[in-house]
């Protein structure tokens, strides 16, 4: 069994059933063998983009969204906030830093199509 954390633009994709999203991955994501996180960031994330954008992909509100994905939520410990200081400044999005952080502390691999993030020391998959 592989534990996943998925980048707010994958969980996103997963939820709205975005065609972007690769067959393979959601294949993995929907397989039950495999340990799938959504970050308390992408939340927060959501939320802000929520408040910013009249046409964000997704108005459902956010705590509906994820309880009916399934995923389990990962919370932000100070152990991810302080790996932020470890990370080179090769990523300006906060979001994005301590998602890589996160997958890095807890040893996951991420679940993203951002280029920057192949730039870390972490396990991704491209969705």
């Amino acid at each position: 069994m592989k534990s996943y954390l998925l980048d707010t633009h994958s969980f996103l994709w997963w939820i709205t059933e975005d065609a972007r999203m690769k067959d393979k991955t959601r294949k993995l994501l929907a397989g039950g063998h495999n340990l799938i996180y959504v970050s308390l960031c992408s939340a927060w994330e959501i939320v802000l983009k929520q408040e910013k954008r009249q046409d964000f992909v997704v108005r459902v509100p956010v705590e509906e969204i994820f309880s009916e994905s399934q995923f389990k939520i990962l919370p932000i410990s100070l152990e991810h906030i302080a790996g932020l200081s470890k990370l080179p400044k090769i990523h300006k999005d906060p979001f994005d830093r301590l998602l890589a952080s996160q997958a890095i502390v807890e040893d996951l691999i991420l679940v993203t199509n951002d280029e920057k993030l192949h730039k870390y020391p972490i396990k991704i998959i491209a969705c």
